[in-house]
């Protein structure tokens, strides 16, 4: 049985929540890659590692960013999508105790 393309980018990426605005390499990826994602094609713009995130749309200063469907930092500088996250291009935010919380309940931690 052969997979398709999207199966096959399914396995090597992770978007953990609806509101979610990045997705989780789940393998290390290599620049100029294309991975197709619900639909959506993104052309990785680096090698992005393991575990890293990557953005799913082109990005603009004060945009927000936003994982396990909390706010978890705003953009830094202009990014395009298929870019890594880091903490060149995004500054965390401040979390209150109930949003830290929730991450973890979203996420399955006691």
């Amino acid at each position: 049985m052969q997979l398709s393309k999207e199966t096959l980018a399914r396995k090597k990426i992770l978007k953990i929540h609806p509101k979610d605005n990045v997705i989780v390499a789940l393998a290390d990826l290599t620049k100029g890659t294309d991975i197709t994602f619900d639909g959506s094609v993104y052309k990785l713009t680096e090698d992005i590692p393991a575990k890293h995130k990557i953005f799913m749309q082109d990005m603009k200063i004060g945009d927000q960013v936003f994982m396990y469907g909390v706010l978890v930092g705003t953009v830094q500088t202009t990014i395009l999508k298929g870019s890594r996250m880091s903490i060149e291009n995004t500054k965390q935010a401040f979390w209150r105790v109930a949003d830290r919380q929730k991450s973890r309940d979203v996420a399955g931690c006691t």
